[in-house]
């Protein structure tokens, strides 16, 4: 089964907004999933179709498809709490220390007592 509609998906890492279509729908003991249309079937991999269908989007793997109507009235507030998440995460790895985890802290007090 296909949904011909388009709907949109955003990229997490990048905020980036794509059209979309939805390639195939399953349904199993827990309702119906999706898989998107290449490219983004595989980085999204299967979500929750009634999501899509109930709640006007479903979150898979860093992406998120949206229904075109819902993404007008609630998109920008996506967009922003995703901008603030990954910049937390890059402001983080900005941390780094540079420190050698292998080297030793320098006691000259257990050095003393062990040469003499």
């Amino acid at each position: 089964m296909q949904d011909d509609e388009e709907d949109l998906v955003l990229t997490h890492h990048d905020q980036k907004l794509y059209d979309v279509k939805i390639e195939h729908i399953a349904s199993d003991k827990w309702g119906r999933t999706a898989h998107l249309a290449e490219p983004f079937g595989s980085k999204m991999g299967v979500f929750r179709y009634d999501d899509l269908l109930q709640k006007g989007r479903a979150e898979n793997q860093g992406c998120t498809v949206y229904k075109k109507d819902f993404w007008h009235s609630h998109g920008s507030a996506d967009i922003e709490k995703y901008r603030k998440q990954y910049s937390k995460k890059q402001y983080s790895k900005k941390q780094y220390s540079h420190r050698n985890p292998f080297a030793m802290e320098s006691d000259t007090s257990e050095v003393d007592h062990l040469v003499g």
